[in-house]
Order: C-alpha cells, then structure tokens, then sequence
C-alpha cells in the first residue's frame, strides 16, 4: 500500500479540519470522506472543500458517524469539539480504524481528575498501534537540537503563543497549553510539575512553574484582534516562528535573535501528517505518540483543576 491507498475520513472539516483534509490529499492519502453536524451542512462543506483545493472528486458527505466508520476507510481525523474527542476515537479504534486527532486528547466543561485518569487508562491499553495526537509544534524542538545540538543544562524555558482563536478565560489554556506541554516534554521526557501559579484573563492565560529543575512560563493570548506570535525562549536564546507564503505554498523557518540566524524548517503540520501515514504504511507502533499525549493529559490536569 502506498499513502494513496489509505482512505481517510475527516470529522469536522470546517475549521482545522479543512487544513487537514488538505494536507492529507498533499501527503498523497486518498480523503473520501467527511462529518458534519447535519447532512446539509456536511453537503455544503464538502461541496467548499472540492472546490477550493480542487480535490479529484467530492468528499462523500456524512452525519452519521456510524454510517461513515463502516464506509470502508482506514483512518480517520478528528477535528471536532474537545469533548467528542474521546468518544469518537475510542469508536474509530474499535472498528479497528488509525485515528489522528486534534489536541487535547479529551476535555470538556468540569472535566474530573478521575475522568481523566480513565481516559488515560483506556488510551494506554488500546491506542499504542493506532493513535496519534497533533502536537506538531513540537517538531521545532527537534530542529532546535538538531541547530544548536543537545543541551544537557536547561534552567529556563519560556514559550508565547499569541492567536486569533475565540477562547477566553481557562478555555485558553484548554485550547493552547498541549503546545507548550509537547515543546517542554521534547526538552525533558521525564519532568513533573510544581508550584503551579497561574493568572488567568478573558484574553490571557499565564502559567508559571518548575518542571523538573527548568523554570517555565507559558504567555498565551487569544482574540479577534491579536497579533499572532509564536516564540520560544531556552536559557538565554530565543526563537521566533516565522511563518510565510511563497508562490502560493506555506512556509516557515526559525529566527534565532541573539544569533541573528535563519534555520530553515519544514512545515510542522505536513511532517506530523507524513509521519502519521507512514506508520500505517510500516506497521510501526504509536507508542512515543500516545505516551506523549498522556503525559500532555496529566499536565494539563495539573495546571487547570
């Protein structure tokens, strides 16, 4: 099989989703399908989507979710509200489906410790072969340590993310906080958080702590209006996503300002995407994926309960 014989389903395709049904049909997978609320606007979303990236044939609209799990696709990509995240892939994972899902793993309004643990329980007992998580910021790490080379003595970590999403208040944390959280477990694999402190705002949220022995803040921002910024700071270099279009494709790069230098970057999304289709293409695990998006579950429930 190659990434063309994989059939994918995207739920929710108006929003994120519409990125993923496009990237999907670049890295080669062949997207057949998507879910909508109702059947009329799966129809008109399917009927936008063919037209604007001029995808070979229609997606075949849904609004039964069991109607599309036995619809003959291999993998579907969940692009819905944080709180069907888990109920929709804990079905796709048993029809025997690979699943790529949008962060975070599971939330929702007064989400409960315990809730959390089952979730986490149940993700690592069925997901390891079939489960992946979007946590692709996390790929400037990687580009980080591959530039600089790897640093044994990280004392700080502070990381600003700036959007114009629509949450407020702790929903921004919900929303933002997988970002930073994957960043920082890139950095430190094993660290546990203390000495939570945070300051939360209708359009901010500011968290602060030690991970481990690294001091880490997160600057997140979210409103109609913001100017978008994304930037990391490890000790005492900082890193700015510099995002851009180029002829009609989507670029970005690294801006190191202390060292006033370019590291040339892959888009993060594409790369996660790629490597989502080619572990269904070896037959390799998800096991680092699902363990990551745990560890991310745990975290948050720290942080924001």
């Amino acid at each position: 099989m190659s990434p063309k014989g994989i059939r994918v389903a995207v739920l929710g395709a108006s929003g994120i989703g519409r990125i993923h049904v496009r990237e999907f049909y670049r890295a080669g997978a062949e997207v057949t399908a998507i879910l909508g609320s109702t059947p009329l606007s799966a129809q008109a979303t399917a009927e936008r989507l063919h037209k604007e990236f001029s995808l070979p044939s229609l997606l075949q609209p849904y609004a039964d979710f069991g109607n599309l799990l036995i619809s003959g696709i291999h993998a579907v990509s969940i692009c819905t509200p944080w709180e069907l995240h888990f109920e929709q892939l804990k079905r796709a994972l048993e029809h025997d489906l690979y699943v790529f899902c949008e962060k975070p793993l599971h939330w929702k309004a007064s989400i409960s410790a315990i809730e959390i643990d089952n979730v986490c329980r149940y993700v690592q007992q069925h997901a390891y072969e079939r489960l992946s998580v979007n946590t692709s910021n996390a790929y400037f790490i990687d580009l980080y340590r591959q530039y600089l080379g790897s640093s044994d003595y990280i004392q700080s970590f502070e990381f600003t993310f700036c959007t114009t999403g629509r949450h407020t208040y702790e929903n921004i944390g919900v929303d933002l906080l997988p970002h930073g959280l994957s960043l920082l477990l890139k950095l430190c694999p094993d660290g546990e958080i203390a000495g939570v402190k945070n300051s939360i705002k209708k359009h901010s949220f500011i968290t602060q702590f030690t991970f481990s022995n690294i001091d880490t803040v997160f600057h997140f921002h979210e409103n109609s209006g913001c100017t978008k910024a994304f930037h990391f700071k490890i000790n005492d270099l900082t890193f700015t996503r510099v995002p851009e279009i180029v002829n009609g494709q989507y670029r970005v790069s690294l801006f190191c300002e202390e060292l006033q230098e370019t590291i040339p970057a892959n888009d993060p999304f594409a790369v996660y995407i790629q490597n989502f289709l080619g572990h269904i293409l070896s037959g390799k695990d998800f096991s680092s994926e699902v363990q990551t998006s745990i560890k991310i579950l745990k975290l948050m429930r720290k942080i924001l309960l």
